[in-house]
């Protein structure tokens, strides 16, 4: 009668083993997960309805390890609990994670162009191996990473609001949420009795994972013009905020307001032109430039040295590209040449950890830590291995 349901269940389990390794992260593990769902959807003329609901459960059981250096490498080894010269790095752990999520929402078509969609949804998600049982350096990101077993689930609450209009010359769309997460993960730094960064492995910094209420609000914006058919001038631009929200009558210190790790307003702005010449078996061929800007992100989580604000940042980047046919009007080639940050603009991305990944932290540049990618120029050839000559 119109409703369209589905019901099912999915899942995984994983066994992960890290003895025959010279590095220990994370501990040995298995992982079970299961999630029993069902949805549901219906249209009654211009309203589209669709609802959800789920349940999973997460299982992980963690397995004890000891270790010592090797005699011939010098690297660690895993050796058994009766070695009385191993060190305990892990502990048997075994941790049951649960819980519901869900959602319900609406799209109303207001005309053929015009559209408008609400949702309401609830939010789960487990905590995973490293959050829970991380004891070792992360040789990746210059980091001694500590784990916390008595992490809870994440849940959160999320309304979004969107509206669309698309027509011959112009596409636009707009949307806004707001989420408020319970027992919100996240990674901070840890300091030494005295102040100082606390060091566990020389020549890394130690962060360990902690939890606590958050919100995230912000929204997307697309705006696609193209007053003919083959140029298009594409914007987009995006925005998250992230805050605290603390334990009730206890304000958050200014220090430890946002949430670490978090994107700055970021923006992009494209022309690009499409064009055929099937004189010359130039087809699909494009020229673009634009611009991808991102605003400096000021919000950080500065409390313990855990980030720092980092400055904003406009690149240029540029392409062209095409396919070449036979008289077949079939595809022999394509090639593209792409370039990225042009005018070879220094900067850190607010999310790169390389950012804090310095050595020499007195360098004549004034600045610490290494930089993202200069200009960048790739070229790309295809041949496809169906054709005719």
């Amino acid at each position: 009668k119109g409703w369209k349901l589905t019901a099912g269940v999915n899942g995984m389990y994983q066994a992960n083993q890290v003895t025959n390794g010279t590095e220990f992260v994370i501990p040995s593990y298995t992982q079970f997960d299961i999630g029993p769902f069902v949805t549901v959807k219906r249209s009654f003329g211009k309203l589209d309805l669709e609802g959800g609901i789920r349940y999973d459960i997460r299982l992980f059981d963690n397995k004890a390890l000891y270790t010592k250096p090797n005699p011939v490498t010098g690297f660690d080894m895993s050796v058994s609990s009766a070695d009385t010269a191993g060190t305990r790095i892990f502990s048997n752990n075994h941790s049951l994670f649960q819980g519901l999520s869900g959602s319900l929402g609406f799209a109303y078509n207001i005309t053929k162009q015009l559209s408008i969609k609400l949702n309401l949804a609830r939010g789960f998600r487990a905590p995973n191996i490293a959050e829970i049982s991380a004891n070792g350096v992360h040789p990746g990101t210059n980091i001694y990473q500590i784990g916390n077993p008595n992490f809870k689930p994440e849940f959160s609450l999320q309304p979004d609001f969107g509206i669309s209009f698309s027509s011959k010359y112009v596409a636009f769309s707009v949307e806004v949420f707001y989420n408020y997460i319970q027992n919100y993960i996240y990674n901070q730094k840890l300091l030494a009795a005295n102040g100082l960064d606390s060091v566990i492995v020389k020549g890394n910094q130690t962060f360990q994972f902690q939890s606590a209420r958050a919100q995230l609000y912000g929204g997307e914006l697309s705006l696609d013009i193209h007053p003919v058919k083959s140029l298009h001038f594409e914007n987009g631009l995006s925005i998250v905020y992230a805050d605290f929200l603390g334990e009730k009558g206890h304000p958050v210190p200014d220090n430890q307001r946002y949430l670490p790790f978090i994107p700055p307003i970021h923006g992009t702005s494209e022309v690009r032109y499409d064009f055929n010449i099937k004189q010359a078996h130039i087809m699909k061929a494009f020229v673009k430039v634009g611009i991808t800007y991102y605003g400096p992100q000021n919000r950080a989580y500065t409390a313990y040295g855990t980030e720092t604000p980092t400055p904003g940042y406009v690149l240029l980047n540029a392409g062209l590209g095409s396919s070449f046919t036979n008289k077949h009007g079939k595809t022999i080639a394509s090639l593209y040449v792409l370039a990225s940050n042009l005018l070879n603009t220094a900067y850190q991305d607010h999310l790169n950890r390389l950012k804090y990944f310095e050595f020499y932290p007195n360098n004549f540049t004034g600045h610490s830590g290494i930089y993202n990618m200069g200009r960048d120029i790739s070229i790309k050839l295809n041949f496809p291995l169906d054709f005719k000559i």
